[in-house]
């Protein structure tokens, strides 16, 4: 119970990931806010058709409410909340209502993040502006709205959902889940630069800003993507489902750390207890 007494928040914590991440959050003691689009039912937003893939669904499985109903039922705390990433009254009305409940905010995890496939010149403006809004803007809507809590306590850790695709020196070529994602690995290379500058930026404050890259899962938005014909076991790399034993551990040590422990660092689960902490 390694956060007990913490608050966390946790944007897209209806399926996949999120869900695991908000779950691991609440084995260790923390009260979990859970965020989403809508708290039912999410829908995708609209995918680019090029040659040779597929239109995904929109429809995907899970909802906050299911999370959290899976977090009470074994003891936890859990308060689901409508939240529009993209959208900074949104925002602004998830972090008043979490300081309501609980009073103050520990533990930030940026999450929620669109995963579209497209070719570069066949992507279009509008669909490249939703990807950078939801994958960018609601990460910066997020920390924007949460650090003012953070610095008056002079406490907290946040911790931004990254991607290996950043890492790479190529561009995965040979492995089937890696084509076609630039805009999404574009994405993700901001999301590392604003976890750098932002933990130079509010060190002062001990507060802790890390990216952590979950790897390669099998979750349902990887599914939509990818189509129900897509061979995972042919790929080079075959994808684990993702469950709070294999993901949790590197996101709770990061949720306990301080400027002054660690921050500033872009590190994968794969690699914890191996080249870091």
């Amino acid at each position: 119970m390694e956060l007990r007494g913490k608050t966390a928040i946790v944007t897209g914590s209806s399926r996949g990931i999120g869900k695991s991440y908000a779950i691991a959050l609440a084995q260790a003691g923390a009260s979990v806010v859970l965020a989403a689009r809508t708290q039912k039912h999410a829908v995708t937003p609209p995918r680019p058709v090029t040659p040779g893939q597929r239109q995904v669904s929109g429809q995907l499985p899970g909802s906050l409410d299911e999370t959290a109903a899976e977090i009470i039922s074994a003891g936890g705390t859990a308060v689901p909340i409508s939240c529009d990433v993209t959208q900074e009254n949104s925002v602004q009305a998830l972090v008043a209502t979490t300081i309501a409940r609980f009073g103050k905010i520990d533990i930030l995890v940026n999450n929620a993040a669109v995963f579209p496939r497209g070719h570069y010149l066949e992507e279009t403006p509008e669909r490249f502006d939703t990807l950078f809004h939801i994958n960018v803007l609601g990460y910066y809507l997020t920390c924007k709205h949460v650090l003012p809590h953070m610095i008056k306590q002079r406490s907290g850790s946040i911790i931004n959902l990254s991607s290996t695709g950043t890492l790479m020196g190529g561009s995965g070529k040979g492995n089937a889940v890696s084509k076609d994602l630039l805009y999404y690995h574009m994405s993700k290379a901001a999301i590392n630069r604003m976890t750098t500058f932002l933990a130079d930026e509010v060190s002062e404050y001990g507060i802790a800003v890390n990216a952590l890259t979950p790897g390669g899962n099998k979750t349902p938005g990887m599914d939509d993507a990818m189509g129900a014909d897509f061979d995972y076991a042919a790929d080079r790399r075959p994808l684990p489902p993702p469950t709070p034993e294999r993901l949790g551990p590197p996101l709770i040590w990061l949720a306990q750390q301080t400027a002054a422990t660690y921050t500033g660092k872009i590190v994968t689960t794969p690699d914890f207890r191996k080249t870091w902490p």
